[in-house]
């Protein structure tokens, strides 16, 4: 963790429970979610710090390890996500963001390991987005966090995601991607319609790899940045 003042920047360690994998912030309560995991890989926790004294304030144990972590700051609520390699299977694990206690627990079935979690705040969609290498080919799954159901999934042949962006207002989803089965290696960026999944359009990046999404929601653009053989960022 670190603060960012008006002439520099310093450093406050904060110790968790185990050694942290990703971390999201809600900005609303100003607490910190930081998800954790022990030597053997095998299950984790989620550490919450509090962002004013910059203290651990409870920390809840899982049986899986957890990959990500998505707060939708309107309800409050924080959406851990982890995966079983072995059998396939993933849990979405919802936390309340008042109790910090876990409120409930689904089991989902993916189509190999997820890389990307977002969530929509005014629909309480989660999306994941993945990648099956047995098939070579890209996912899209979204999952009502309300009720638990996992949504058809879109899915995008020989991409791999690497990177995921919603547009709440618009309700419009931007997935980049990495084609890496091509002869001439591609990146991607393909647009999903939130309320039917489909796929509302697909572009190739020629000679490009591991392309990343950064968008201004006040002008409703978007931008990827990628990188080239022949140039260090376009």
């Amino acid at each position: 963790t670190n603060k960012v003042e008006e002439c520099c920047i310093t450093f406050a360690d904060i110790p968790v429970h185990q050694a942290p994998i990703y971390a999201s912030v809600n900005p609303e309560t100003n607490k910190i979610y930081v998800a954790g995991y022990n030597s053997d890989y095998r299950i984790g926790s989620i550490s919450v710090v509090n962002g004013s004294s910059d203290e651990v304030i409870n920390t809840t144990q899982l049986h899986q390890m957890p990959d990500y972590v998505a707060v939708n700051s309107e309800s409050n609520k924080i959406y851990v996500l982890s995966y079983n390699l072995v059998t396939e299977t993933g849990s979405i694990i919802t936390i309340n963001g008042y109790t910090d206690k876990v409120i409930s627990e689904s089991i989902v079935l993916f189509n190999g390991k997820p890389s990307e979690l977002y969530i929509n705040p005014d629909t309480n969609k989660i999306y994941l987005a993945g990648y099956d290498s047995m098939k070579e080919t890209g996912w899209l799954a979204a999952i009502n966090s309300t009720t638990g159901e996992v949504m058809p999934q879109s899915f995008i042949p020989k991409g791999e995601p690497t990177d995921l962006y919603i547009n709440p207002e618009k309700n419009t989803i931007y997935m980049a991607g990495y084609n890496h089965t091509l002869f001439s290696e591609a990146g991607f960026l393909t647009v999903i319609n939130g309320s039917t999944n489909n796929v509302i359009s697909e572009n190739l990046v020629p000679n490009s790899g591991f392309p990343l999404l950064y968008p201004n929601p006040e002008t409703n653009m978007t931008y990827v940045a990628y990188s080239d053989p022949d140039y260090e960022l376009l």
